[in-house]
């Protein structure tokens, strides 16, 4: 694994139908689950007439009507750790949203960082879902786990991420057994009929050892199903321990983590 830097996302593709009130309530939710966002500066309060001018100025338009709408962002108690959210429009069957930041592991060593970053994200991903209404959904490292349009478009499953919202279109292709059959950590029922998978309590996995026994055993159940499936985490990444003191400030945010990395 090149440890030079981690990115972690929360992606969705595939979108029903990608319009701008999606884009408006979504940040607002992210703001409301403590996360800030940046224009020239950064919007102290993410008013819905603020917003709605913001995104005017933010918008970018192609000559084929391809549209895409991006802004800085961070999670508030995970200071200076920018990264982006984003909504791009291809067509009506491509289309996109991003959520996530880079951390360095070479020159700054962000490497603690990295769990609770995923965890931010897990926090607020089953909210986004249920207003994205997206075909498929993800968390992880997009450089070394992400799918192409082509491949949702025909509900491939070529690999499995930390994180994954199947929508009810993959749950009727596969079957809900198959799906609640993985062995993961949590499977659950999505409000819309979809099924949530997330493969193990935490992202990062305490040792080499620990991440091949839980990739194998994953890879195995595929195998017996007659699929091929590359399972992405849980990942090993040296020293990425949590640090006393970096806890979220956000209350509920504040115990949910305290329970997931006890």
């Amino acid at each position: 694994m090149n440890l030079k830097g981690f990115q972690i996302a929360l992606e969705f593709l595939q979108i029903e139908s990608l319009t701008r009130e999606k884009v408006i309530q979504s940040i607002v939710t992210a703001s409301e689950y403590g996360w800030e966002f940046y224009h020239t500066i950064k919007l102290d309060s993410v008013s819905r007439k603020g917003l709605e001018k913001t995104i005017e100025e933010k918008w970018s338009y192609d000559a084929d009507g391809k549209w895409r709408v991006s802004l800085l962002c961070s999670p508030d108690h995970l200071k200076l750790r920018i990264g982006h959210i984003s909504f791009r429009l291809i067509s009506k069957k491509q289309n996109h949203f991003f959520l996530g930041g880079l951390l360095d592991l070479e020159f700054r060593d962000e490497r603690h960082l990295i769990e609770p970053y995923a965890q931010t994200l897990l926090h607020l991903a089953s909210r986004l879902y249920s207003i994205i209404q997206p075909k498929l959904g993800w968390i992880d490292d997009p450089n070394r786990c992400d799918f192409a349009f082509r491949e949702v478009d025909k509900l491939k499953l070529p690999r499995l991420p930390w994180v994954t919202f199947f929508s009810p279109a993959y749950v009727a292709h596969y079957g809900e057994k198959l799906l609640r059959g993985i062995p993961a950590y949590r499977i659950a029922s999505l409000p819309d009929g979809g099924v949530f998978v997330q493969l193990t309590r935490n992202l990062l996995a305490s040792s080499q050892g620990e991440m091949r026994r839980v990739r194998k055993e994953v890879r195995e159940y595929f195998a017996a199903q007659g699929m091929k499936v590359r399972v992405c985490a849980p990942y090993y990444v040296p020293k990425a321990l949590i640090p006393p003191g970096l806890e979220p400030v956000h209350p509920e945010l504040h115990d949910y983590l305290r329970q997931t990395m006890r």
